[in-house]
């Protein structure tokens, strides 16, 4: 039971209101369940404090994180260089041992400070002392050749140039899935990215050029082709570094009428 206690007439007329209704001196009602209504508990109040510690830490690190990136950049600046590519065939697409042969040729481009002022069309010494050398790979071959290898000064004004490379070998295939054979469909890739530079330092980027000759029709027939660029996953490098990689992808599909009458 709840008691009420019967006050002296003096303070009920000191509580009376001074308005008529009492407004200007009425507070605002709270809601009884929200927050600000009723006191924190202790459990809410350490995880209020833990999620504001969190928030807090966060901040700090991306902070952190930024100042480190521009720190980095300032040190170096990252090079740009446009991969473009140029497919002549594709042929004895290998199912067992995942495997086929390719002629191609690939074109990078990039800007260099030390070509500045040449002559333009001029050919260059692509390992010159002082000139900056992409080393790039190309990560899945098992016996691949550069045929031959052109160099020259596309703008004295930039420094622009570009790298053509012509290559003839074997390659590997990544992931082959004969689940649906024979209508299976292939990505057949020609896998670049640079040998030590991090994509800190390196940066592949898919150039405008990229063309692919007409294919006879045969076992496996040649439907498109893209490019992809991907950051690889430090956690497969030893180092933990991050490696930009650019993908030529040549899309193959399986003629199932040799296989079915």
């Amino acid at each position: 039971r709840v008691l009420f206690r019967s006050l002296p007439a003096a303070d009920r007329a000191s509580r009376q209101p001074s308005t008529p209704c009492g407004l200007s001196k009425v507070p605002a009602l709270r809601d009884s369940q929200s927050p600000a209504a009723r006191p924190a508990r202790g459990g809410e109040a350490s995880a209020a404090m833990t999620e504001e510690k969190i928030d807090s830490i966060q901040r700090r690190a991306f902070k952190t994180g930024v100042r480190k990136l521009l720190k980095d950049t300032k040190k170096k600046a990252v090079k740009n260089i446009g991969v473009g590519y140029k497919v002549n065939w594709i042929r004895e697409l290998d199912s067992k041992n995942a495997t086929f042969k390719a002629d191609f040729k690939l074109f990078y481009y990039w800007q260099d400070d030390f070509f500045k002022g040449g002559k333009k069309g001029a050919h260059l010494d692509v390992r010159a002392p002082g000139a900056f050398w992409p080393d790039l790979i190309i990560a899945n071959e098992a016996e691949l050749h550069i045929t031959h290898e052109d160099f020259y000064l596309r703008d004295p004004a930039t420094g622009a140039v570009k790298l053509s490379q012509y290559y003839r070998g074997t390659m590997t295939v990544i992931n082959m899935n004969l689940r649906y054979f024979p209508f299976d469909i292939q990505n057949l890739r020609i896998c670049v990215r640079p040998h030590k530079a991090t994509i800190r330092e390196v940066e592949l980027t898919p150039a405008d050029d990229h063309a692919i000759e007409y294919h006879c029709r045969h076992e496996w027939n040649v439907v498109g082709h893209c490019t992809h660029s991907y950051a690889t996953n430090p956690t497969h490098s030893t180092t933990g570094k991050v490696y930009s990689c650019l993908h030529v992808i040549v899309i193959a599909q399986r003629e199932h009428s040799w296989y079915l009458l």
